[in-house]
């Protein structure tokens, strides 16, 4: 397997575990770092989406669905992302 095969196989298999993660989990530990791993997978996507198949797939995703002009609703998921990790970690703060 090549470098660029390996790094798409692990980025896909972090992608897909994080999701998975956030439907079964119950620790606000777990939940944050799958919350920050698509965060992160969003701003790389943003920033260059050819790094692997994953990121292609975000901005051809969100290319498709808003328009030629809407790569900036990546980054702006990345911030949404971030802010419902500190809601869900930090719930004394928002009740």
């Amino acid at each position: 397997m090549t470098k660029s095969g390996t790094v798409d196989v692990l980025l896909l298999l972090l992608s897909v575990s994080a999701v998975l993660s956030l439907s079964v989990t119950n620790s606000v530990l777990v939940t944050w770092v799958a919350l920050e791993w698509l965060a992160f997978i969003c701003l790389l996507a943003f920033i260059s989406p050819k790094t692997s198949l994953v990121t292609g797939f975000l901005n051809s995703a969100v290319t498709g669905i808003f328009g030629d002009k809407s790569r900036y609703w990546l980054w702006i998921l990345a911030i949404v992302l971030n802010l419902i990790a500190i809601v869900e970690t930090f719930p004394f703060l928002f009740s």
